[in-house]
């Protein structure tokens, strides 16, 4: 009769153990891409980059910090945002130079949620913020100078299923 209480403790843990876990339930995914702005041809300075489309340029031409002649796209990638846990995206694949990592600060709500960010540059946290995020816009933050320009991260944030 005594061991029944150690057996019942063993049971529950091992059942919790492998039951769902609901800090890893995905709330929402996260698009981002890494662009970089020049004042330079994107051809000379990374020929790697694919031009940005209009949407992108004429929106980051609007703001104040990221006014540049061209933009290019380095990356991209689109991770889910898990409710209670670090999420990681990396928008250039095969690469650790520049990583970002989200968590979020609030409940998804169905117009958008607050997601605390990291920048990271080659392993190195280079930026640190909370903001809020609306299913659908964009949120563009300006990276560290690199190779004659500037690095930006474009985010949006998008429901779980693409419609």
């Amino acid at each position: 009769m005594r061991m029944l209480p150690t057996i019942c403790f063993w049971l529950l843990f091992s059942l919790s153990a492998f039951g769902a876990d609901p800090g890893k339930e995905a709330v929402a995914r996260l698009r981002t891409i890494l662009l970089y702005g020049s004042d330079r041809p994107l051809e000379g300075a990374i020929p790697e980059a694919q031009k940005a489309d209009s949407h992108h340029s004429l929106h980051l031409q609007s703001l104040k910090n990221l006014k540049f002649s061209n933009y290019g796209i380095l990356g991209s990638d689109v991770q889910p945002v898990w409710r209670s846990y670090t999420n990681w995206a990396s928008p250039m694949k095969g690469s650790e130079e520049i990583l970002l990592s989200f968590e979020p600060d609030s409940q998804a709500g169905a117009e958008g949620m607050r997601l605390d960010l990291e920048l990271w540059q080659s392993k190195r946290k280079i930026m640190k913020t909370t903001q809020p995020l609306k299913k659908g816009k964009w949120l563009y933050i300006a990276g560290p100078d690199w190779r004659g320009g500037r690095l930006i991260v474009g985010i949006e944030l998008l429901p779980l299923a693409e419609k």
